[in-house]
């Protein structure tokens, strides 16, 4: 029966022996050869089926081993097919059960191997099946947590106390260094159980579910040259920001969460890590690599890895009923609509007053006169919590294309007669799947407001296209300067760049960027010949 019944303590399928299921090398070959191998959706149904079939069928480890060897590569080659697929905009919110399934398989028939060589009291046991098969089902292990973090789902039940489990044992019995050959490691094509166990235990902590699936996998490939620069350390190890603890199915936390480490807790010091990551973004290496990895994502990486993390803003459970448009694009069309709107009704902002030519905090885009939404097609939502710094969003039905992490957003509250008519400008930081299904949408407030301009990079040229972004206002109390939010990527400090707003036009200079991402660039800036002078022009840019 299904359970953990053997010397490691894996959960494992029970073997009733009753599929008849053909093990043999040359009926499987012949059975793969009859798959519409071309069409994956077609071909994974079958695969789960057979995978499970020899799970359950009982079997010697070392056939049931060469069997799942046999099928491994096909299996995963139709699992990546499936997970990039469901990656099309046409294809999001669709889940994928085949993709995980076939990881859960084929993790599911390495522990078997392993549970049964390990409690093998044979004299001519075969010593390399058992860390062989143990760095198989981590493999998947892996996979099968990377399939949720990619579709932001929920974890699957008991796969972090397996992957602990593995790696004690392995411990313990002197397999965790054993260098194992793996066609799917990249470069060297070997590995080893403790690696495995690290670049598993170096994801999670990457907070994957701030990722987007296309960074998270090539993230996925880098760690397999990461990861040993990570260290595991003994319950009380001096060094090192993160502690496993090795009996619960939990992920690795931060040390500070449990200041009482137990003989099963584990340190993980990534402090040769970090380093090595700051080099590469300092000497721009990081964009030479197979699978690069953006200096965004690096900061990131650097973040998680490297500081114990500091919540701003308390978070306090408050529901409130909120409009959100997303994409920086469709938000500055809904700006600039209310801008054309508001000066159609001599709704002006008002004119005059002296300083700095950036938009106030009580300056902000307003909805038109009546106070209802100006054709935005935005989607209603209500919190789950709320802090100054953003707000946890429950989001019910499909996913949009637009919703990722990343992602430009604007926030309005329809029901508030005062803030129905103030945009908030915020950016997507995180996707998670809650326990009914809906989406949890972690969202950072930018500004409570911004302008609508179109901008040109003057290094490309006078032809250069016009593009859309939006100037924020300063932030006095955290000590931020007004800002520039601009589309794509490739943005640098001391570039200059030409504003347009109302028909009036200045030059900045790019300075400080604060943040960003896939789809929007921060940047503070300076005017590149003092600020524009006082009258139509600098009423524009206020």
């Amino acid at each position: 029966m299904d359970g953990r019944n053997g010397p490691i303590g894996l959960w494992t399928p029970g073997t009733d022996g009753g599929t008849g299921v053909d093990l043999g090398r040359r009926s499987l070959q012949t059975w793969l050869e009859s798959l519409p191998l071309s069409d994956a959706g077609a071909s994974a149904g079958p695969l789960v089926a057979r995978l499970a079939g020899i799970n359950r069928q009982r079997a010697e480890a070392r056939e049931r081993f060469d069997a799942l060897e046999l099928l491994r590569p096909v299996a995963q080659e139709i699992a990546a097919t499936l997970q990039a697929d469901s990656l099309r905009p046409s294809a999001r919110g669709i889940p994928l059960p085949e993709a995980q399934a076939l990881q859960r398989e084929l993790s599911d028939g390495y522990k078997l191997v392993a549970e049964a060589q390990a409690g093998s009291r044979s004299l001519f046991q075969d010593r390399i099946l058992v860390p062989t098969a143990l760095q198989r089902a981590l493999y998947h292990l892996s996979e099968r947590l990377t399939c949720a973090w990619r579709r932001y789902d929920r974890l699957p039940a008991r796969t972090w106390l397996d992957i602990h489990r593995i790696y004690d044992y392995a411990t313990r019995e002197g397999h965790a260094a054993t260098r194992i050959k793996d066609a799917m490691v990249p470069g060297t094509g070997e590995t080893s159980i403790e690696d495995t166990y690290k670049r598993i235990l170096l994801l999670a902590l990457a907070n994957p579910y701030a990722l987007r699936p296309q960074t998270l996998e090539r993230l996925q490939q880098q760690l397999w040259l990461w990861s040993d620069s990570a260290r595991i350390q003994g319950p009380y190890g001096r060094d090192g920001l993160f502690q496993i603890t090795l009996g619960l199915d939990l992920p690795p936390t931060h040390r500070y969460t449990d200041p009482q480490p137990g003989e099963d807790t584990r340190i993980l010091d990534t402090t040769e890590l970090v380093q090595r990551l700051e080099r590469l973004l300092s000497q721009g290496e990081h964009t030479a690599s197979p699978q690069p990895l953006s200096g965004t994502t690096l900061r990131h990486l650097i973040h998680a890895w490297g500081e114990q993390p500091v919540r701003r803003f308390p978070r306090a459970e408050r529901v409130l009923r909120l409009e959100v448009v997303l994409g920086l694009s469709t938000t500055h069309g809904l700006l600039e609509r209310q801008e054309t709107q508001g000066r159609g009704r001599g709704a002006g902002t008002g004119s005059g007053g002296a300083g700095n030519p950036v938009l106030r905090r009580s300056e902000i885009p307003v909805r038109s006169g009546d106070g209802q939404p100006t054709g935005t097609a935005g989607r209603i939502c209500s919190t789950l919590d709320v802090s100054l710094g953003g707000y946890c969003l429950r989001w019910e039905g499909d996913r949009p294309p637009g919703l990722q992490v990343g992602e430009v957003v604007a926030l309005s509250r329809p029901d508030n007669p005062v803030l129905s008519r103030r945009w908030y400008v915020g950016v997507v930081r995180w996707l998670q799947q809650s326990r009914d299904g809906a989406l949890a949408v972690g969202v950072e407030l930018l500004a409570p407001g911004a302008r609508p301009l179109e901008l040109r990079r003057l290094r490309q040229g006078e032809n250069a296209a016009l593009l859309k972004g939006l100037l924020l206002p300063e932030l006095r109390n955290v000590g931020q300067p007004a800002s520039l939010l601009l589309p794509g990527s490739g943005y640098h400090g001391g570039e200059p760049i030409e504003l347009r707003r109302e028909g009036f036009t200045i030059r900045v200079r790019l300075h400080e960027g604060i943040a960003g991402s896939d789809s929007y660039r921060q940047f503070t800036f300076e005017f590149d010949a003092g600020p524009p002078a006082e009258g139509d022009t600098l009423q524009a840019f206020r």
